[in-house]
């Protein structure tokens, strides 16, 4: 507890030097010639002073022990940290590159295609193309509508499809780019 109360003490008499130094400039017994001398002084001659006094402590295993754990664990607190910081750099790199052009791709298989298809090109304003499959358990030729959304208007549609058709079968996947009239090009209205 020595070194404790010898750092207290220094830190103690750097402050009263400081104070001293106010309290004579505030009353104009300094001058700027003899602020920078005084300057001088503290940084050159009782600060490094300081610094060595500071260091003249007994050297001995348990000051050792403490030095090793305190480096082990700042090397573990950098690795972790070195971690997190590469995990959100990745994370918000991924956000921000995904909201540039991603868009979302909707593909409805429903009985009701026809009244899908016409509430999505009249509510949402997007356009819509019909595939023609086939069941693959039934054979029954079916239709498959295929549409690209903004990643906003997503819940929007999900809403007004199930409104029509409760029991679609609705398949949602991300798209990292798409180009064309509605996105990359001007909508033309006809």
């Amino acid at each position: 507890m020595p070194e404790f109360s010898t750092m207290l003490d220094l830190q103690a008499q750097m402050m009263l030097l400081l104070a001293i130094g106010v309290f004579l400039a505030k009353k104009k017994f300094i001058t700027d010639q003899g602020r920078a001398c005084l300057t001088d002084l503290l940084l050159f001659i009782i600060l490094p002073a300081n610094i060595i006094q500071s260091f003249r402590i007994e050297f001995n295993a348990e000051i050792f022990r403490s030095t090793r754990d305190i480096l082990i664990l700042s090397i573990l607190l950098q690795v972790l940290y070195g971690v997190v910081m590469v995990l959100i750099h990745t994370i918000v790199m991924d956000k921000m590159l995904m909201l540039g052009d991603s868009r979302t791709e909707v593909k409805i298989i429903s009985t009701r295609s026809d009244e899908i298809r016409t509430a999505i090109l009249a509510e949402i304003d997007r356009g819509v193309t019909v595939l023609h499959g086939e069941g693959g358990y039934t054979g029954e030729p079916s239709e498959v509508l295929l549409s690209v959304i903004s990643n906003r208007e997503l819940p929007r549609l999900e809403k007004l499809v199930h409104s029509i058709d409760p029991a679609c079968f609705l398949i949602v996947s991300r798209v990292t780019e798409v180009s064309g009239r509605g996105f990359s090009m001007e909508k033309e209205y006809q």
